[in-house]
C-alpha cells in the first residue's frame, strides 16, 4: 500500500465497490472531529466511483458530510468538485463552502437557528448534525469545520447504485468525505413532525 503525507492510500483495484478513475483515496483514521473518527480524502485530479449498499427503494435526500477546512495532512486546498449518480450529473458542482451558504451560529439567532436552517437549506447547504463531538467536546453542529451539502432528491430502487466524486478544476484539489446520508422524503418533508437536528 502507498501513502501520502503520511496517510495510506487506497490502491486500485484494492475493492472491486471503489473505482480509481484518477487521483488519490486517503483512508484517515483517527480524526477526533470525525463523524466516528475517519474520513476519506480524494486528492489529486481525483475522479472516483463507489458501489453504495443496498437501500429500500424510495426518493431519498442525498447528503454528504465533509470537512472543508484544510487538514495538516493535506496538501492542497478544497477545490469543486461534481456528484454523478449512476453516470448522471446530480446538483452543481460544489467546493469551499463561503458566505453563501448563509450560516449563522444558533446562539446569534433569535430563535435557536431555526430560520437559519430554513435559509440555508434553500441554497443546498445543512449544518452538520448534533449526534456527533469534534475533538474539543464540541457537536459538530456547532463547529465550522463540519458540514453537510444537499446533494439531490432522487428515487433509488432495489438495485445497487453507484455514488462518484470528480474534480472539475484545473489544478489538483482535495476533499475529505465523512458520511453520505440517505434520508427518506417523507422524513424531511413532514410539516407535523420536523426531522430532528441528530
Amino acid at each position: 500500500m502507498r501513502y501520502t503525507i503520511g496517510l495510506p492510500c487506497l490502491p486500485k483495484g484494492y475493492s472491486e465497490k471503489v473505482n480509481i478513475r484518477s487521483g488519490d483515496v486517503l483512508m484517515t483514521l483517527g480524526l477526533s472531529s470525525a463523524y466516528n473518527l475517519d474520513v476519506i480524502g480524494l486528492e489529486g485530479f481525483f475522479d472516483v466511483e463507489f458501489t453504495l449498499p443496498p437501500l429500500p427503494p424510495r426518493v431519498y435526500e442525498i447528503r454528504l458530510g465533509f470537512k472543508p477546512r484544510e487538514t495538516a495532512h493535506s496538501i492542497y486546498k478544497i477545490g469543486p468538485m461534481q456528484v454523478y449518480i449512476d453516470g448522471k450529473v446530480e446538483g452543481l458542482p460544489f467546493g469551499e463552502p463561503n458566505e453563501y451558504t448563509g450560516r449563522v451560529e444558533d446562539s446569534l439567532t433569535y430563535d435557536n437557528g431555526v430560520e437559519n436552517d430554513k435559509l440555508m437549506r434553500n441554497v443546498g447547504w445543512m449544518k452538520a448534525p448534533l449526534v456527533f463531538l469534534n475533538g474539543q467536546h464540541v457537536p459538530a453542529r456547532h463547529w465550522l469545520g463540519h458540514i453537510r451539502k444537499i446533494i439531490t432528491r432522487k428515487y433509488l430502487d432495489a438495485d445497487r447504485h453507484k455514488i462518484r466524486f470528480r474534480l472539475i478544476s484545473d489544478y489538483p484539489t482535495s476533499h475529505y468525505l465523512d458520511f453520505l446520508e440517505f434520508v427518506p422524503l417523507h422524513i424531511v418533508n413532514d410539516p407535523l413532525v420536523p426531522e430532528d437536528r441528530y
